[in-house]
């Protein structure tokens, strides 16, 4: 990856860790050792949340399906994998587990398939679900 596609996404994920903050309240930073140890999210801070950020020229339903295996293998424990990715002259987009947006209680594969949701969709989910303490059963 060359100098000017690392800035592209280092600018990208200082887009949206601005972003978490302004509609969330998540305090989330760029975790600079991604590039140096396989299997780390993006950025850093939400607790329970992995998220990872792609901003590339054009993202495909291939792509996308790509990225989202990716951000499920990088989970560790109860993480919950966020994928947020932006194509040129698109809006912003975040993948979550289809069962997060169904306020499903298990982890089954279905659990982990994943939806495609406008930010603003997101943020309203994100609000309902990742960012109150979960109850303990």
């Amino acid at each position: 990856m060359g100098a000017k596609s690392r800035n592209k996404g280092a600018a990208f994920e200082r887009e949206v860790a601005g972003l978490l903050d302004l509609h969330l309240g998540w305090k989330v930073k760029r975790n600079l050792e991604q590039y140096q140890t396989r299997g780390l999210g993006d950025l850093n801070g939400q607790p329970g949340v992995m998220i990872e950020c792609k901003r590339y020229a054009t993202a495909t339903d291939t792509q996308i399906e790509r990225w989202w295996r990716e951000s499920v293998q990088q989970t560790v424990g109860e993480e919950l994998p966020v994928l947020i990715f932006k194509a040129d002259r698109q809006s912003i987009k975040a993948v979550v587990p289809f069962g997060l947006v169904f306020e499903q209680a298990n982890h089954s594969v279905q659990y982990f398939e994943p939806v495609v949701l406008d930010m603003a969709l997101f943020y309203t989910v994100a609000r309902a679900c990742l960012c109150q303490p979960k109850a303990k059963s």
